[in-house]
């Protein structure tokens, strides 16, 4: 953080105080904003502020763990080695999280790698006092049995995607409604920003980079997104299930069988229809 970041107080403050900077940046994540003044002093001591420059590795697998990363700003991913010496993307993290908050609690050593995607600004934090503290607060504990509930179930549901055979194209829709971080509206639409490059999210949803463009297009041309850059922006209405008339279920892309390919070519659903021209209505609003 510069002078120019802060006001005159704030900053004279900082000067004053050496742990302002981590009592600053730990106060304002999710896991730790609830802690008291007392609770949260007990991290001061026993952290320090990392600032990391893209394609700066963090950690690597097998290492031991001596402190816990906060994420604060930035984007990581975090990869695992496959046999063949094949590197798999597990995790694209840019939200404000614990990095590998499993392994910290459950392992001595790393068994994933972590890398910069982008410049990042984290708090690292001693294991030792993290688990500590965990243990005597209670509030803390249960943020972080949520958390960790919260990946296990995103986990569950990516692993049942790929057994039942769900397309890239659905994939990429629930990647993108995740990413966005809150159910969308009937109405309306929400804009969503890929930070990292398109070839990473692939590697990540399991994909190479052609079924990935081709399932973006895909998303755009049934009127769900309109992509300008690396800005999409999920048109809220259209991503409902306007066939079923369902208004809470999402639209979703399941796999075609092949006996029914010739039968459906040249037809359109009435929901799709709607969807079309939602999506023609848009674009030409943006271009007025």
């Amino acid at each position: 953080m510069s002078r120019t970041d802060l006001g005159a107080n704030e900053f004279n403050f900082g000067l004053r105080d050496p742990l302002w900077a981590q009592r600053e940046l730990l106060s304002r994540t999710p896991l730790f904003s609830r802690l008291s003044k007392a609770g949260l002093d007990e991290f001061l001591g026993a952290s320090r502020v990392v600032e990391c420059p893209a394609e700066e590795t963090l950690f690597q697998a097998g290492s031991v763990i001596r402190e816990a990363y906060v994420l604060i700003s930035g984007t990581v991913k975090r990869t695992t080695t496959l046999s063949g010496e094949l590197e798999k993307v597990i995790e694209l993290a840019q939200g404000q999280q614990v990095l590998s908050l499993g392994e910290v609690f459950a392992a001595s050593s790393y068994a994933s790698s972590c890398q910069a995607i982008t410049p990042c600004v984290l708090v690292a934090v001693d294991v030792r006092k993290l688990r500590a503290v965990t243990r005597q607060d209670r509030d803390l504990g249960w943020q972080i049995i949520q958390a960790l509930a919260q990946r296990q179930q995103a986990i569950e549901f990516d692993v049942s995607g790929y057994h039942y055979c769900m397309t890239g194209t659905q994939r990429l829709l629930d990647y993108l409604v995740e990413l966005a971080g809150e159910r969308p509206g009937l109405a309306g639409e929400t804009t969503v920003t890929l930070k990292t490059s398109k070839k990473m999210i692939a590697a990540r949803l399991g994909m190479s980079p052609e079924t990935f463009s081709r399932s973006l297009r895909l998303l755009s041309e049934s009127g769900v997104i309109v992509v300008e850059g690396r800005h999409v922006h999920i048109q809220n209405a259209a991503l409902l299930n306007t066939e079923q008339g369902n208004k809470r279920q999402l639209v979703s892309f399941p796999r075609k069988p092949k006996y029914s390919a010739a039968k459906a070519e040249g037809a359109i659903s009435p929901g799709a229809l709607i969807n079309l021209c939602g999506r023609q209505r848009v674009l030409s609003q943006r271009m007025a």
